[in-house]
């Protein structure tokens, strides 16, 4: 009888560690299930989150260019404007001289350079060359063989040609009366007779052709002329010592 009793009370207790490991498998599977499906719901509110869509760029209208206008080539300048050449066109403008009988105009030094040999229509000087005492009607302004001689103001050539005693010379005529000359020169290759010259023109440069003159150092011998007479070119050159 106690072994009847004995194995009713082992049977109870194997079906109730058996119902026990049930439960705790039955769990674990309900609690890794609930853990998955919560995972999966993080999952997808992340890819939610994340896929926020990219706003779409408007595109940028191009501005319209309006075409410049081009200015009218035939339009007037107006006076006082500060165009190229003015300074030039104002230098070389005219001026009545205080007697008012006579136009004067403005000259720029054919060469800069010391002046040599004044000028002495009323007195006499002594020549190195020729070795006498004699007047001068210009000025011998020094420099090297081949330096640039400019015009020294707007005008015409009325003479290049060799003088027997000058040597090369050319002669330009700038109106009312005033005549410039250029002597001494290398060549007078550079112009010609008739030509159109403004202030500042290259027209020749400096040699020792001047046959009465040749013992000089290298010099231009330069003159002014109003109405066939020579002035001092001294008193209209600035610059010039």
């Amino acid at each position: 009888m106690n072994n009847v009793n004995h194995k009713d009370n082992n049977w109870w207790r194997w079906l109730l560690a058996g119902l026990v490991v049930v439960g705790i498998i039955a769990a674990s599977i309900w609690i890794a299930a609930d853990t998955a499906h919560n995972s999966t719901d993080d999952d997808d509110k992340s890819s939610v989150s994340t896929m926020t869509p990219t706003p779409t760029s408007t595109p940028t209208a191009r501005p319209t260019v309006l075409p410049t206008a081009e200015p009218d080539a035939t339009a007037t300048p107006t006076p006082g404007n500060n165009t190229e050449g003015n300074e030039d066109t104002e230098e070389m403008t005219p001026d009545v001289d205080s007697v008012g009988s006579h136009v004067t105009i403005s000259f720029k030094t054919p060469l800069f350079g010391h002046v040599s040999k004044e000028y002495a229509m009323d007195h006499l000087i002594y020549s190195v060359t020729m070795d006498y005492w004699h007047t001068h009607s210009g000025i011998d302004i020094e420099g090297s063989l081949g330096s640039a001689v400019k015009a020294a103001a707007d005008g015409v050539v009325v003479k290049a040609e060799k003088d027997p005693s000058m040597g090369y010379t050319i002669v330009i005529d700038h109106g009312n009366g005033w005549q410039s000359t250029y002597a001494n020169l290398a060549s007078v290759d550079t112009v010609y007779t008739g030509q159109m010259v403004a202030v500042g023109d290259l027209i020749g440069t400096i040699g020792d052709s001047a046959a009465i003159e040749y013992a000089e150092s290298a010099h231009l011998h330069f003159e002014l002329a109003q109405d066939g007479v020579t002035v001092d070119p001294t008193l209209y050159l600035a610059g010039i010592n």
